[in-house]
């Protein structure tokens, strides 16, 4: 006659906590006569649990126990069955054990040996010759993996009496306590040969039997930093006699003497007083203590790391499944520009719906239809690059009082969480630049106050090259002092450049967007709007962290998808410029971003704000139409503005018509502008110098390449017969010349008239 089974679950987890498989033991009676049977389940691809223990990975049960256990130098008490081990830990104990008996333990006892190395063990067997058995085959396999290890054969345990049993008929913690502390313990080993040892708190070593102490301090791992230059661990040092407990990051190079690991430690009271062979057994034991491994970045901002997206800053990490976890961090050398924005929760709708109406009309519509926009793009910009798509810059031109730095300080700032001092741009040197600049692909740059010609020449280049080099990610190599690896800056981060005077240089305008404040655009409604999302900084931070959550979630096909769609919409379309059509559609992804947050939280978009993202999007293109591109279908080229200039020239007497330059019809009937280069180009030259001309000016030589293929030039180096300087008597020399089509230069709406009318 069988009586009804008694079914236990014990589950089996991995050193993170995770379930691998669990055991599941019946005991009943049958006939009178205890009876038991065990068996292990695994869960297969749909999560279901499957009758199976071919394909596990072996583990101690309780695991993420035992480590901790071992950690703090606990002891782990070794049993036969789970139900024994459960008992002794609902009592306080650490206690595990392996699945399957003495035959399992035989097949994985390598993986167990790792997993319980450096423990002190004691093993309870039951009263069984098979169970004394087990024991002394665990006891001969861990001796020389662990630091101690005995074997305790309990009093009053009946035959075949269980551990879980015994404890049950009331046997005390105190009793348990006497029983591993007492003489008791038969085939206690101490591993003499083990090189290092923990005792209160202090490491020590054996020498010729005498016990010999290393430190007075020991030191706890809290993780091991994976990075790009050499591996770190972040540890705790912790005295004995003391409650002090210090932080420090250790390199492997730090053990190599004992001069390096004292200055590592850096402390008066922490005491080393070991060898480099005793350092080498230290570094080792403090390693195979932690099994907390942290990617360690050299940037904060959207890192792919393991085939999954996350928002790595300094403390945290946010999956794209918008987990928080601290499985990346950015290294500490690298710490510069910051973000707080994981400081704060999602915005609502309710508070959404009371920052949504001041978005777009706290200045112009031009304005913010591009600002807007550009800052919600940035949070798509490490995923953009990643799959070759470049992020461009923002200028911020305007009068004096215009709002410029207001909006920076109290728009951008807080959206973006922008947790540092806006840059001056007459203060900063080419290295700040480039650390800075090289510390987040999602952070811009953002540098007010830029005025070409109280801020000088040098830091004008250095601006322009900063804008150049994050543009194209140029890395940047600096050495270090021990004449280690190399360390790379590469600017990751765009810039948004604001000043009374914009930039000139045509490669950089192309890589940017802008806007321009005027004094006349601060009326009493814009005030007020403005006003609402100042007094509203904290809202605009929360929307800067639903956008973020947003951009981390979205995936590289949607992202690549939206994009081409945008993309698209150029076709046909009057602006020719490559770069400005990507920096146009950079921008409409951050609106389409802005747009889903909106719609995630059941807002209507028109409603809230008062605008349809087909206004937003109008807006946005005309703008560059006028402000970039001056209502040309593309920038101005070096070339282009050249020739405006020399019309200036032109206009002011600097160059005379006939014989430095003369507009006719040619033998083909075209109207034509020849330009005699070889005659005024130095003239040019010194011009730009005396009047502090912030252009750009190309060599005679580079001119004449760069004309040669512009799409107005209908021939350079031509033999061309021209009035000698001053001397209007028709004596006439043959030079050089450029001959461009006047009509080609209009449609290009290049400004030559004084030369051509």
């Amino acid at each position: 006659m069988v009586n009804n089974k008694n079914i236990t679950e014990h589950y089996y987890r991995n050193e993170d906590g995770i379930i691998l498989y669990k055991v599941e033991s019946s005991e009943w009676f049958q006939n009178g006569i205890l009876k038991k049977s065990f068996r292990c389940y695994s869960k297969d691809k749909s999560e279901e649990w499957i009758s199976d223990f071919k394909n596990i990975e072996p583990v101690l049960y309780a695991l993420p126990s035992v480590i901790k256990g071992i950690k703090n130098n606990e002891t782990i008490i070794y049993v036969e069955d789970e139900k024994s081990a459960d008992a002794l830990m609902n009592m306080g104990f650490i206690a595990t054990t392996n699945f399957g008996g003495l035959k399992s333990f035989n097949k994985f006892s390598k993986k167990y040996s790792e997993q319980i190395k450096r423990a002190d063990i004691i093993i309870f067997p039951h009263n069984s010759n098979r169970s004394k058995e087990y024991s002394k085959a665990v006891c001969k396999t861990f001796k020389n993996c662990c630091k101690s290890i005995g074997i305790i054969d309990l009093p009053d345990l009946r035959e075949n009496m269980s551990i879980a049993n015994w404890i049950n008929e009331g046997v005390t913690k105190k009793q348990l306590e006497e029983l591993i502390n007492g003489p008791e313990v038969i085939s206690k080993t101490t591993n003499y040969n083990f090189p290092i040892h923990v005792e209160d708190g202090c490491y020590y070593k054996y020498y010729k039997g005498k016990k010999v102490f290393i430190t007075n301090f020991i030191i706890e791992p809290k993780h091991i930093i994976i990075s790009p230059y050499e591996d770190l661990i972040k540890c705790e040092l912790k005295q004995c006699n003391s409650n002090r407990v210090e932080e420090r990051i250790f390199t492997p190079q730090d053990f190599n003497d004992a001069l390096s690991f004292k200055k590592a430690v850096n402390s008066f009271s922490m005491i080393f007083n070991g060898s480099t062979s005793d350092l080498q057994h230290i570094k080792a034991a403090v390693s195979e203590n932690t099994t907390n491994i942290i990617t360690g970045v050299t940037y904060e901002g959207l890192h792919k790391i393991n085939k999954q997206w996350f928002f790595v800053d300094n403390d945290n990490a946010v999956s794209e499944k918008l987990y928080f976890n601290s499985s990346a961090l950015v290294l500490e050398d690298f710490r510069e520009a910051h973000s707080n924005l994981l400081e704060f929760p999602c915005i609502t709708k309710e508070e959404l719906r009371k920052i949504a109406p001041s978005l777009f009309n706290f200045n112009a519509l031009s304005v913010t239809a591009t600002l807007i926009p550009y800052l919600c793009g940035l949070f798509l910009k490490g995923k953009l690059e990643h799959i070759g798509i470049k992020y461009n810059h923002l200028l911020i031109e305007g009068q004096s009082g215009s709002g410029k730095s207001q909006t920076l300080e109290n728009i951008a700032a807080p959206l973006l969480g922008y947790n540092g001092n806006i840059l001056d741009a007459s203060t900063c040197t080419n290295f700040a630049f480039t650390k800075l600049a090289s510390s987040s692909n999602f952070l811009p740059l953002i540098i007010d106050e830029y005025k070409p010609k109280k801020i000088g020449t040098y830091r004008v280049n250095l601006i322009s090259n900063i804008m150049r080099n994050s543009y194209d990610a140029h890395k940047t190599i600096k050495g270090t002092q021990n004449l280690g690896k190399n360390i790379e800056f590469i600017p990751r981060s765009s810039v948004i450049l604001c000043g009374e005077m914009g930039i000139t240089e045509t490669a950089n305008i192309e890589r940017s967007l802008k806007i321009f404040l005027s004094t006349s655009n601060l009326t009493k409604d814009t005030k007020k709007n403005f006003v609402n999302l100042k007094e509203n900084s904290e809202l605009l931070s929360k929307l800067g962290n639903s956008l973020l959550m947003g951009g981390l979630k979205m995936s590289e096909e949607n992202l690549k998808t939206a994009y081409n769609m945008f993309y698209k919409k150029f076709s046909g379309d009057n602006i020719h410029s490559e770069r400005i059509k990507e920096s146009i559609t950079n921008a409409l992804l951050g609106l389409s971003l802005l747009l889903e947050v909106f719609a995630d939280l059941g807002l209507n978009f028109k409603e809230a704000t008062g605008y349809s993202s087909k206004d937003i999007e109008t807006a946005l293109k005309t703008s560059v139409v006028k402000e970039l591109l001056e209502d040309n279908a593309k920038s101005k080229s070096v070339v282009d503005i050249t020739l405006e200039t020399l019309n200036r020239m032109a206009a002011n007497g600097e160059l005379v018509q006939g014989a430095d330059y003369n507009c006719t019809k040619d033998f083909d009937g075209d109207k034509v502008l020849r330009l005699n280069y070889t005659v005024f180009y130095d003239r040019l030259l010194k011009y730009c110098k005396d009047h502090n001309l912030d252009i750009e000016v190309l060599t005679l030589g580079g001119f004449k390449k760069q004309i040669s293929k512009m799409n107005y030039c209908k021939a350079y180096n031509k033999p061309t017969s021209f009035h000698v300087t001053n001397t209007f008597n028709g004596t006439k020399k043959t030079f050089r010349a450029a001959v461009l089509y006047v009509d080609k230069l209009k449609e290009n709406n290049i400004d030559v008239d004084f030369m051509v009318e």
